[in-house]
């Protein structure tokens, strides 16, 4: 999916660096999931969101999602492992799952 950048989609210019894409995939015809490391305030995070494609075709950031400082992030990697784990051992997913969206 191309994303279209407008104003409200890159951080204001108080000093704040462009937020680093690490993914992004679709969920549906309108919205995309995207994980980004940015910077707000000082603090380094990483960002997990809902981004949907507003009337104009520009993709805007929606509520729901989270921010967390890095310093979560070697738990949060660790806990979605363990999560993706338990789901393939329990068939609740294949390793097949996603590999055809790509």
């Amino acid at each position: 999916m191309d994303i279209p950048q407008n104003d409200e989609t890159r951080n204001s210019s108080r000093n704040e660096s462009q937020p680093v894409i690490i993914a992004q995939w679709e969920l549906n015809s309108r919205e995309s999931l995207r994980v980004e490391l940015h910077e707000y305030r000082g603090t380094q995070l990483i960002g997990i969101r809902k981004w949907f494609a507003g009337a104009n075709g520009a993709m805007a950031p929606g509520k729901s999602g989270i921010n967390l400082s890095l310093k979560h992030l070697p738990r949060l990697a660790e806990a979605v492992n363990e999560a993706l784990s338990k789901a393939l051992e329990d068939g609740l997913i294949t390793a097949d799952d996603d590999r055809d969206r790509r």
